[in-house]
């Protein structure tokens, strides 16, 4: 008698679940969206669309220094736009 199954049991992952994860989040953005509409009116969820905006694009602009070795919070005292003495 054989009692392994060759097949696997659980579920599979294969990569990344970032598109899951972003329609979730669209998901639950488009109803916390409306109950504040329906709380606030349409100018709450603008400014609250903005300020998400806004948050975004600096995450993205914070990612892209790092990645192009750009560091703001450097605390050494080593300037390289200063002349060396």
């Amino acid at each position: 008698m054989h009692d392994a199954d060759p097949r696997p049991s659980g579920p599979q992952v294969n990569g990344s679940n970032s598109v899951a994860n972003l329609i979730l989040i669209f998901a639950n953005m488009i109803w916390i969206f409306l109950v504040i509409w329906s709380t606030w009116g349409i100018g709450a969820v603008m400014i609250l669309g903005a300020a998400l905006n806004h948050l975004i694009t600096r995450y993205e602009f914070g990612l892209r220094r790092e990645a192009a070795g750009i560091n703001a919070q450097d605390d050494s005292d080593d300037d390289p736009r200063q002349p060396q003495t």
